[in-house]
């Protein structure tokens, strides 16, 4: 009894933990300010180790504050 119940936690923990990874976010000193729903006008969605090229918004790039994650 107490292994079955063992084995369906376990399971119940494996099914649930995948939305529970994280997320690999990139900030560096060239970066921009970060794009989101809120923030329209951000430079960068931070998910690329690049710098901010300096022009539009939404670019694949890092962004330059960890506060802003």
């Amino acid at each position: 009894m107490k292994l079955t119940r063992r084995l369906i936690w376990l399971l119940l923990v494996v099914v649930i933990s995948p939305p529970l990874f994280g997320r690999t976010w990139y900030v560096r000193r060239d970066g921009g300010t970060r794009y989101s729903a809120n923030v329209a006008a951000g430079q960068c969605d931070g998910q690329a180790d690049s710098p901010y090229t300096g022009k539009g918004a939404n670019q694949h790039c890092a962004c330059k504050e960890f506060r802003d994650m």
